[in-house]
């Protein structure tokens, strides 16, 4: 099993309640298109003031070479 963590850090522009809603509501659902994920998990910071993050993304594959093919895909 392969897990690829991404840290996510919104754009200036976007509070962090608006980039929760986005995140959420328009680019989480992305996921289920991308082929090969086996599992995908989201976490928000507690107090998103004081982190340096505004978001975790969480993507688990068998192996390197289905998460590879899962980028290279369309989708990806």
């Amino acid at each position: 099993m392969v897990k690829m963590v991404v840290l996510l850090v919104r754009k200036e522009s976007l509070s962090h309640e608006e980039f929760k809603t986005y995140w959420e509501e328009e680019h989480a659902p992305l996921v289920d298109d991308l082929p090969n994920v086996q599992r995908y998990v989201t976490s928000l910071p507690t107090d998103p003031e004081k982190s340096a993050y505004d978001g975790i993304a969480e993507l688990y594959f068998d192996d390197m070479a289905a998460l590879g093919a899962a980028f290279d895909d369309e989708a990806g």
